[in-house]
């Protein structure tokens, strides 16, 4: 997690991203994915030195998605494992973006 606030504190300082006019948009977007692994870590070191149970753990992982999700961040494309293809959802102003298996 320390080196992707170093690579973003890195990327801020760039002269052609800092005054990027979708700057905004990238910054709020890794802030939140900051703050989720904030909390994923967390949990983490509470899980080493409590020993928690794993729902405690799984409501800890939900909270962390949970954080991301409330800020607005949308994946555009999910990974398959050992596929290329990948799974691709078209941005739209509907609240449920139209989803399909890219070729």
């Amino acid at each position: 997690m320390w080196g992707l606030a170093a690579a973003v504190l890195v990327a801020s300082q760039l002269p052609f991203l800092g005054h990027s006019p979708i700057r905004d948009i990238i910054f709020h977007d890794i802030r939140a994915v900051l703050i989720g692994g904030a909390v994923i870590c967390l949990v983490g070191v509470a899980d080493d030195l409590f020993e928690l149970d794993s729902v405690t753990k799984l409501a800890g992982q939900v909270l962390a998605a949970g954080v991301v999700v409330v800020q607005g961040v949308q994946f555009a494309w999910l990974p398959f494992p050992g596929d290329q293809r990948g799974f691709r959802c078209s941005p739209s102003t509907h609240p449920r973006p139209r989803c399909s298996r890219s070729s």
